[in-house]
């Protein structure tokens, strides 16, 4: 079946047919160069449309039912086919706009900042090219996006230690995007803590207790894990609790004692230890 624009001065038409697959309608109109078709084809048909080609810098604009797409066969003698299957059609003349070029990285996007668990690392998205794209970003662990992580800045944490990080900055412009990735960081290292350790009483008896308080802290993240504390061949291992552990003894011989404390550390935290001092009288 073929549906045809024929080449005449009238200016639209419209008609149908009874089909032993059911009735076949169509009406078209025309001005100037301008044409418009609608068709409606039976059930378990196809049909070529055939409509005059479109002027320079115009394209035709199908619209077929559900979706469906019609399959342009080509342009010959100045007529452009269609092959179409059943349901409402509908082809109408629209400008052919080109697409616009996609953005440029004129500068790849860079990321500042120290890569250790707890600090800061800041994204900069680069030169693009026309300057009015709009940027997004996406942090990558050893090249893989991180969840949620889309903001400008980022905090390394624990999943990330000796993993490198980027950013992929996503540029848009006009319909149109680009993506450009930073070079990725040097492998993320576990924060580092500070261990100070204090003994209270200063100086005691023999035979009476004394009590180590230790606090653990590091930038930006909240030590977490154990601490041993030991005292000559006494031995206590604490949990830290906001960062702090306490653990007692029994003062035993005179003179000066050490006390050694050892942090284990953590996922996300280095070890570190300390020293304090008691006199027993």
């Amino acid at each position: 079946m073929r549906i045809s624009v024929p080449d005449t001065g009238l200016g639209e038409a419209s008609g149908s047919q009874l089909t032993q697959r059911g009735r076949v309608s169509s009406s078209w109109t025309r001005d100037g160069d301008a044409v418009a078709l609608s068709t409606t084809i039976p059930v378990n048909v196809s049909a070529v449309v055939a409509l005059p080609e479109a002027p320079e810098g115009v394209a035709y604009e199908v619209s077929g039912p559900d979706g469906a797409e019609a399959e342009e066969l080509g342009t010959e003698a100045g007529v452009t086919s269609y092959r179409i299957g059943s349901g409402e059609w509908s082809f109408t003349q629209t400008e052919d706009t080109p697409d616009p070029d996609a953005p440029i990285s004129v500068e790849v996007p860079s990321v500042k900042g120290d890569a250790v668990v707890g600090g800061r690392l800041r994204a900069d998205d680069g030169e693009w090219d026309p300057a009015g794209a709009t940027t997004t970003v996406q942090w990558l662990r050893d090249g893989a996006p991180i969840s949620g992580a889309t903001s400008w800045t980022y905090r390394p944490k624990a999943a990330d230690v000796r993993a490198r990080l980027s950013a992929e900055v996503t540029a848009e412009y006009d319909g149109t995007t680009a993506t450009a990735s930073s070079e990725p960081t040097g492998r993320v290292v576990k924060a580092t803590s500070t261990v100070r350790a204090s003994v209270r009483p200063g100086s005691v008896r023999a035979g009476q207790r004394v009590t180590v308080t230790v606090r653990v802290g590091a930038h930006g993240v909240q030590p977490t894990g154990t601490v041993t504390v030991r005292s000559g061949k006494a031995k206590r291992i604490v949990r830290l609790r906001n960062g702090r552990a306490s653990a007692s003894f029994r003062a035993n011989g005179k003179g000066w004692k050490v006390v050694r404390v050892a942090y284990a550390g953590s996922d996300a935290v280095a070890r570190s230890g300390d020293r304090a001092r008691y006199r027993v009288r």
